[in-house]
């Protein structure tokens, strides 16, 4: 099962509003934030990475 970003930064807010009033709450909420931060940092492509996949997306268009 995966997990939208839209649903991760939901349930992201819903648990930091909640973690305010109980710090039990708080290893989840940095998990979420982990888990939130960490599907931003996706692996970036290399330039020839990025040129061929330009070179696909304009295929794709023709």
């Amino acid at each position: 099962m995966s997990v939208s970003l839209a649903d991760l930064r939901e349930a992201r807010g819903i648990v930091a509003e909640l973690a305010v009033n109980n710090p039990l709450l708080q290893p989840v909420f940095d998990r979420l934030d982990r888990e939130y931060k960490a599907a931003f940092a996706a692996p970036k492509l290399t330039p020839a990475q990025a040129e061929a996949r330009r070179r696909r997306d304009i295929r794709a268009l023709a």
